[in-house]
């Protein structure tokens, strides 16, 4: 939330009294309260004389705040401006470079970086079905979309998830406590059909844990071996 929300707050002003002295709509104000848009340049002379402050102190944001404003956007909009984006990620760098304990800024990194993934998914979506219109039978065309909307490729080699199993393993034999680690693990082995390796996981798993999540992996892993029985005895 930027400044002249708390600011508003503070002077009792609802969203739409400040949007009707403004001439604007108060869904505008809120937008601006979320940081999922910022006001138009030429609003902050009239903002500022609105809460008399500078137009430096209505717009300066603490690390904090700026990092709910990417949360939101993340959230919130569909296509983010490249500029930004930008700004946003040499900020993060930043932050992460001067903590070197705090994980947030590359959590929200690698989130930014998976918006602008699906961002890009969505636009080759649109870019595949126009091939697949001006030629029915494009095989590369029928393989993009695919690929843009997660689709499953018709050569199962190319299904598996070796790459991420082996990320997952490394991290584990690192950080053998990183009890949330095994679950996506052991999800991963299910469904490329490794189930001595998901078996094993998940006895290790189960000495650091015993809540919802077991149970779920217990009934997978029961159904995946054949055991239907025993596996609808433990839904019961």
């Amino acid at each position: 939330m930027l400044l002249y929300h708390a600011l508003r707050l503070r002077r009792g002003v609802t969203q739409e009294t400040m949007a009707q002295h403004l001439k604007i709509t108060s869904q505008a104000v809120s937008k601006w309260e979320r940081g999922t848009a910022l006001p138009d340049i030429g609003m902050f002379p009239a903002l500022s004389a609105y809460f008399g402050v500078s137009i430096d102190e209505l717009f300066s944001m603490s690390d904090e705040t700026r990092m709910e404003r990417i949360q939101n956007m993340l959230w919130e909009v569909r296509f983010c401006n490249p500029a930004d984006i930008e700004n946003e990620r040499l900020f993060l760098i930043e932050k992460a470079r001067r903590e070197p304990e705090n994980s947030e800024p590359y959590e929200l990194l690698a989130n930014l970086e998976l918006h602008l993934a699906k961002e890009h998914c969505s636009m080759a979506e649109e870019y595949a079905l126009e091939a697949m219109s001006r030629n029915p039978a494009s095989g590369k065309g029928i393989a993009a979309l695919a690929n843009a909307m997660g689709g499953r490729h018709v050569d199962p080699r190319n299904n598996t998830h070796n790459a991420l199993i082996d990320r997952y393993k490394r991290h584990i034999a690192r950080y053998p406590r990183a009890e949330n680690t095994y679950s996506w693990l052991i999800e991963q082995l299910l469904d490329d059909g490794r189930l001595d390796e998901a078996h094993k996981y998940f006895d290790a798993y189960a000495e650091l844990d015993d809540g919802y999540y077991m149970l779920m992996l217990r009934i997978k892993l029961t159904f995946a071996r054949g055991e239907r029985q025993t596996a609808n005895e433990l839904l019961r």
